[in-house]
Parts: structure tokens; C-alpha cells; sequence
């Protein structure tokens, strides 16, 4: 397998540091591992996230990165889920996780979203610098 390589000349022409991927499932590993320090808040969405939802749900973290305190799990209030078979009565819910970037020293945001993608992308706050990458 190949590696892939951002030269810096991708991240001057981006302003904003926040990452959205929509639909990443598995993928975030591998999109922190390539943008970290560059950027340092990312948002994961997913409806398969449900196990993440416990505090101690297991995470296999990227080598590099270093947790910064523990996870805060906060539930999401939102209209658009009544009836949705995905959701099953569970509550939309984001898991934001600190990390400390060995080699950089930065901190980093990772947050992920149980909810369908365009949904959290309606709700999120933050400005976004590079969405939807897919490895």
C-alpha cells in the first residue's frame, strides 16, 4: 500500500482547523493520522457509533496521541430522528475526546457523532476547513 503525503502547501490555503466526515465508520484512525497537527479539531459522524456512547467504550487510539482527560459523552436533542429505524430510540449523541500530539505537542479534538451525516452537518456550529475525505 502506498502512503499518502499532504505537502504544507494544502494546509496554507486552509484557514480553518476543524475536519467533518460524514459516514467514517472505522476511517477516523487513519484521517487523524494524516492531518494531525495540521488540524486539530475533528468531527466523525457515524449512526454505527452506538458502542461509543459508554464512557469506557474501548477506542484503539492512533499511535501518536496521547488521552487528555476522559471522554464527555453529551446527549443531542433534535427533532428529526422520530421514526428513524437507525436510531431505535436512542438519543443522538456526540463523544468529544481530548488528545495530545506527541511529536507537536498540540491538543486535539476528536469528536464523534452518532447521527446520520447531513443531520449533524445542519447542527454543527463550527466552521469547517476540509469535509468529507475518504481514504
Amino acid at each position: 500500500m502506498q502512503s499518502l503525503v499532504l505537502r504544507d502547501e494544502v494546509f496554507s490555503t486552509i484557514s480553518v482547523r476543524t475536519l467533518f466526515y460524514p459516514c467514517a465508520g472505522d476511517d477516523w484512525r487513519s484521517v487523524v493520522s494524516l492531518f494531525v497537527p495540521e488540524i486539530t479539531q475533528f468531527w466523525f459522524v457515524d449512526i454505527c457509533y452506538r458502542p461509543l456512547r459508554q464512557e469506557a467504550a474501548s477506542i484503539h487510539i492512533p499511535a501518536g496521541l496521547t488521552p487528555a482527560g476522559h471522554a464527555e459523552i453529551i446527549d443531542v436533542e433534535c427533532d428529526d430522528v422520530a421514526g428513524d429505524r437507525y436510531y431505535r430510540g436512542m438519543t443522538p449523541f456526540i463523544r468529544k475526546q481530548q488528545f495530545h500530539h506527541d511529536a507537536s505537542g498540540t491538543g486535539v479534538e476528536v469528536n464523534w457523532y452518532m447521527r446520520r451525516g447531513p443531520s449533524a452537518l445542519r447542527s454543527l456550529k463550527e466552521p469547517i476547513g476540509i469535509s468529507s475525505v475518504r481514504l
